[in-house]
């Protein structure tokens, strides 16, 4: 069953790279960004091969060791290419499977810790059943969810990008603390906006007895080991004003399913620091108090901590929605709990036909303006708050239901959770 998941999925990318319709499609900012657009990366060979440096201009933002690797891969295997970004996607949705069945043992194991359920309370906790299910469903949603499929066909950078993020997830739940930490450091060199993950995976560092200490200075010390290799192989630091900076200043206001790139285009310039900082800050606020507060369920801080990168980040792509929807399955047990999962769902196969409608209408066509394609991506960044706010009230919801009971009751009448 696995196998032939992991085959269809592989299949489904072949066919979308060969349909010269998808090939259109992929041809904007959905599905690839200036930090992860291949066309990019095959601009930043050519000005190596002539012994340019790809960061002097304004084009190239992807990381020195990475853009090193695509250059091997377009000199010596570029017929390969397709193949390579395909198998990329295949293995990021086996470790999330594999996230998935740790996840699912580790609850089971923790639940048989604690005190049994108040009576009444429904659903019941997680089951042996749910564990194979799951981690198909984990990888099945991974594996044909349009927002990935087609971003590999798109050969965006952000599939990659996934990998090490995947491993960040996977590695934590299983208490492989250093290969966490690794991979971590390695998620912050490719992209700041993983840096967030630090807090919660300082907590779950605590619980299983390890330093919070060590485990930050490891992250630090793999993100600037990287950091020196760079510069060294590049002779210098330029490159951190043209990848890092870019993400932080945002100078490229090219349109994207994120918030940045409208607001900034209409705002008076002697304003855009003050935003700026204020936006960005969105990315990185919520670590704190997020963890604080569900301090028990670090992994569900670190789900809520991915979501919400992806709608603060200066330059989002569905390919990271990816990621999240695959691992929302986790939280099957809360789904009783939500009241806003019809909506967000309506939300976003709503937002999966209207973006690339309103994009080709905006670029293409002629017949629409900035405001049509806006106005998707507001939807799409609703959808993500509605998500991540209904599966938070959802997880205190069902906390309380198993310590209390369903049935809430003050001076004897019923009671209604009400997230205020």
């Amino acid at each position: 069953m696995h196998l032939l998941l992991f085959i269809g999925g592989a299949l489904l990318r072949l066919y979308l790279m060969s349909n010269s319709f998808f090939k259109n499609l992929c041809d904007g900012t959905i599905f690839s960004t200036p930090l992860t657009s291949w066309s990019r990366v095959t601009e930043g060979y050519f000005l190596m091969q002539q012994g340019i440096s790809p960061y002097e201009g304004d084009m190239v933002h992807e990381s020195p060791l990475t853009l090193i690797l695509y250059s091997f891969l377009i000199k010596y295997c570029e017929a390969w290419i397709p193949i390579i970004f395909i198998l990329v996607d295949i293995c990021t949705a086996h470790i999330l499977m594999l996230t998935a069945q740790a996840f699912i043992k580790k609850q089971l194991l923790e639940q048989k810790a604690r005190p049994p359920p108040a009576s009444g309370a429904a659903p019941l906790p997680v089951t042996e059943e749910q564990l194979q299910p799951t981690a198909r469903l984990v990888a099945a949603v991974y594996l044909f969810n349009p927002c990935t499929a087609v971003s590999c066909a798109a050969l965006s950078t952000a599939g990659l990008h996934q990998l090490p993020l995947a491993l960040v997830f996977y590695t934590a739940v299983t208490g492989r603390w250093p290969a966490c930490v690794a991979c971590l450091g390695v998620s912050c060199y490719l992209d700041l906006y993983p840096a967030v993950l630090l807090v919660p995976l300082l907590a779950l560092a605590a619980d299983a007895g390890r330093s919070r200490l060590l485990t930050a200075l490891g992250c630090a010390a793999v993100t600037g080991a990287l950091l020196l290799l760079s510069a060294h192989g590049l002779g210098g630091w330029s490159f951190l004003r043209a990848t890092y900076g870019f993400m932080l200043w945002t100078w490229d206001l090219s349109p994207n399913v994120g918030l940045f790139w409208y607001f900034f285009t209409e705002m008076f310039q002697h304003f855009e620091s003050l935003f700026i900082a204020t936006f960005q800050i969105n990315a990185f606020i919520y670590a704190v108090p997020l963890t604080l507060r569900f301090r028990d369920r670090p992994v569900l801080v670190m789900f809520a901590l991915l979501v919400l990168m992806v709608i603060f980040k200066s330059y989002p792509s569905v390919a990271e929605a990816g990621l999240y929807l695959a691992l929302l399955p986790l939280w099957r047990p809360l789904a009783p709990y939500a009241r806003y999962a019809f909506p967000v769902s309506c939300f976003y196969l709503s937002v999966t036909v209207l973006a690339p409608v309103m994009w080709t209408l905006w670029i293409h066509a002629g017949s629409a303006n900035a405001n049509f394609f806006f106005a998707v991506t507001l939807a799409y960044n609703a959808a993500q708050i509605f998500l991540v706010t209904d599966l938070l009230f959802a997880q205190l919801k069902r906390d309380h239901a198993l310590r209390h009971g369903s049935n809430t009751e003050v001076d004897g009448k019923p009671a209604k959770l009400v997230l205020c």
